[in-house]
């Protein structure tokens, strides 16, 4: 045997060996990095969660105003409401050759209201649309030429 140690051990009187009957100790940079890991991946798991909700919680009022194929004159306005909420909706339609014509509608949260426009003068088609979320200009507008 070496100096110092005998064959069950180190020989009485010699200092135990640095770490010797603590042998866990080698696993705490191990364990230090599963805990880093861990609390990492549960940050990354909760900042996901919550960007979905924020993205979910997104509400709008989306304006549409498209031509019919079949006639160029006649157009199909619809107010879809993703609000959130049951909306009221005033719509201000002006078409050309008439003076504006309001119009209330209430749409549920999720669902489409639409409706069917003929024009008959050519010129500019255009619908207001106030409620829902707040707008700079206070209202949503679509504008579509009538040849």
């Amino acid at each position: 045997p070496a100096a110092g140690s005998g064959p069950d051990g180190p020989a009485p009187g010699t200092p135990p060996r640095a770490g010797a009957g603590r042998p866990w100790r080698r696993y705490i940079p191990v364990a230090a990095v599963a805990v880093f890991c861990a609390a990492a991946a549960a940050t990354a798991v909760t900042i996901s969660v919550h960007s979905e909700r924020v993205a979910a919680a997104e509400t709008f009022t989306q304006v549409g105003l498209v031509p019919e194929p079949s006639d160029p004159r006649s157009f199909t306005v619809s107010v879809t409401n993703r609000e959130g909420t049951q909306v009221p909706y005033r719509l201000v339609v002006t078409a050309p050759g008439t003076g504006p014509v309001e119009r209330t509608v209430t749409v549920p949260d999720g669902r489409t209201w639409s409706d069917r426009i003929t024009v008959t003068t050519a010129g500019t088609l255009e619908i207001r649309v106030y409620g829902g979320t707040p707008t700079a200009a206070g209202h949503r507008e679509v504008r579509a030429a009538v040849l």
